[in-house]
């Protein structure tokens, strides 16, 4: 009555028709946003350094620094 064949191209015809509304569907839902990054993390120095004040040193001098995350 059916042969393999058909039965396969009425199986995808059935798939099409309920994955084009199911799909549309989907893509009509609004998206939820999450937003919860961490904050910034602070950089910092020892011994502190700014424009103002900062390490003087010659060059080829060793200079150890600290670096707190």
């Amino acid at each position: 009555m059916f042969s393999a064949k058909k039965i396969l191209i009425i199986a995808a015809i059935v798939l099409v028709i309920i994955a084009i509304p199911v799909t549309i569907y989907l893509l009509q839902q609004q998206q939820e946003l999450r937003s919860h990054a961490e904050p910034a993390t602070t950089l910092s120095f020892s011994p502190p350094s700014t424009a103002s004040t900062p390490i003087q040193a010659k060059k080829g001098d060793t200079v150890d620094l600290d670096v707190m995350v």
